[in-house]
């Protein structure tokens, strides 16, 4: 009954808050015509008047024209003969020389454009490949809370992220990312190859990446529309954190990230669909220091290293993208998880997303909506509590808005609904908003605020290791500022 009553709370949140497309007013519309029907006869009448300059030119090159070599003089005063005439059409040397430099140059600009260095000087173009492209992105958030103490990050502005970016073309057949993040701690965050030129349309990706595994996954933090990634998507897809004290904290790496390989795939219909199949070295952290060895447990026997083909963690995914029109379109997205290093140690989860889109083409990309709704399902079997093997069903969801209002400032609405992983009867959800300025395309200013239930989720693991439960929920308020140097740019998803 619960559950009933949140979803139906969370549905008339999400209904109340979808912003209604209302028409143009009439005058406005009527104006805007008047001024397109003058601009379109202003560039007809110079088009015209271009053309009537260009044929007069055209015709005093013509009248100007000699040739005192060429057959047309040869006949106005003599005979023309078959040598004459071999002569005209056979090419010269320097004809020769000039086709063949166009030849050349043509190849060199197709290779260029191969490689991916449209405006790259065409001599010397080698050295072009061993420029790459870098960008660092900046990310400073200050966080206020009406929660007492826990969490390093509450009250205090941080310094939560510099990304440093590196990618370039290697040669036509593959492209490399590297991506450095550095804030409590400096990492390697990305770094892989991309093929480009398989056939059947395939390509392959290998290193250490995000996985293409929920909507959101792929996404950088400082790319979302909100703060935080949705708190359903960390207890789902993220690594948690045990912190213990007089009471318990769950912090969580929120995406999940691993080192393993990808094959994608571009169907061959009229409409886009995308198929992959990854390979994992494992989902979750589950060393001595991990959440599963402090709450879970790690069986006898467990282990990383000399493995077979089924310890290892397996994604499947698939992308629909549909056209509703020149300015609508939607985007479905299905992924799944098979993880069993271990017998006592299983888990599958499935996600199913759905994402519409609409941008207005009269205004560009400065105005516009984007509704994503995802759900996920969770089959998993581990020790509770390092003794009894159990196993568990679990489902959470969450949606969001995304209104872009003009160039400058968009609108963004989050809420979101999940049970536990580890522990059926504990719910949590959250309710936020943000608003952001961009005072250009490169740097944004983020005022968030959000109301976060979470308590249950920290009672579950206090109960199982003997500690005192509590009843806090809690007000968060984050101002985020985020700037960027050079070209720094992910992948659009």
């Amino acid at each position: 009954m619960k559950v009933c009553h949140t979803l139906y709370i969370f549905m008339c949140f999400i209904f109340v808050t979808i912003p209604l497309y209302s028409q143009e007013k009439k005058e406005e519309l009527q104006t805007v015509k008047k001024e397109l029907k003058i601009q379109i006869e202003e560039t007809r009448r110079l088009y015209e008047s271009r053309i009537v300059e260009l044929e007069a030119r055209i015709a005093q090159l013509e009248h100007a024209k000699t040739r005192p070599d060429s057959l047309v003089d040869k006949k106005k005063t003599e005979d023309v003969d078959l040598e004459d005439i071999f002569k005209e059409l056979t090419p010269t040397a320097q004809t020769k020389k000039d086709t063949a430099s166009q030849e050349k140059e043509s190849e060199m600009e197709a290779i260029l454009k191969d490689v991916g260095h449209y405006d790259a000087p065409k001599f010397p173009w080698f050295p072009a490949l061993l420029s790459p492209h870098m960008g660092l992105m900046i990310e400073v958030p200050a966080r206020f809370a009406t929660q007492r103490g826990g969490y390093d990050n509450i009250n205090q502005i941080e310094m939560r992220e510099a990304e440093l970016n590196i990618y370039s073309n290697i040669d036509p057949f593959i492209r490399a990312f590297a991506l450095i993040s550095g804030g409590a701690e400096t990492s390697i965050e990305e770094a892989y190859f991309l093929t480009s030129s398989l056939p059947y349309d395939l390509q392959i990706r290998g290193g250490k990446f995000f996985a293409n595994l929920g909507r959101l996954n792929k996404i950088h933090t400082h790319d979302l529309p909100f703060v935080d990634q949705p708190l359903t998507m960390q207890n789902y897809l993220g690594n948690p954190e045990l912190e213990e004290d007089e009471e318990i904290f769950l912090n969580y790496e929120p995406q999940y990230k691993g080192s393993g390989a990808e094959i994608l795939w571009l169907a061959p219909t009229k409409f886009y669909w995308r198929l992959l199949i990854g390979m994992f070295n494992q989902f979750t952290d589950r060393g001595p220091e991990s959440f599963y060895a402090q709450y879970l447990g790690v069986p006898e026997g467990f282990r990383v290293r000399n493995r077979g083909l089924k310890d290892f963690s397996y994604t499947l995914g698939s992308r629909w993208f549909f056209e509703l029109g020149e300015d609508h379109n939607i985007r479905i997205d299905t992924y799944g998880l098979y993880d069993s290093p271990n017998r006592d140690l299983r888990r599958t989860m499935e996600t199913l997303a759905f994402t519409y889109r609409w941008y207005p083409l009269e205004y560009g990309l400065y105005r516009g909506l984007e509704w994503t709704t995802e759900l996920y399902a969770n089959q998993e079997r581990f020790l509770k509590a390092g003794t009894n093997v159990e196993s568990q069903n679990t489902w959470g969801f969450y949606s969001y808005i995304d209104y872009k209002l003009n160039r400058r400032f968009s609108l963004s609405l989050l809420g979101g609904w999940s049970e536990f992983r580890f522990a059926k009867d504990a719910t949590a959800y959250q309710l936020g908003s943000a608003l952001s300025f961009k005072p250009s395309e490169r740097q944004r200013i983020r005022a968030q605020i959000e109301y976060i239930d979470m308590q249950e989720w920290k009672n579950a693991v206090s109960r199982a290791i003997g500690l005192t439960t509590e009843d806090k929920k809690f007000w968060q308020f984050v101002l985020q500022w985020t700037v960027v140097m050079g070209s720094h740019t992910h992948t659009y998803e």
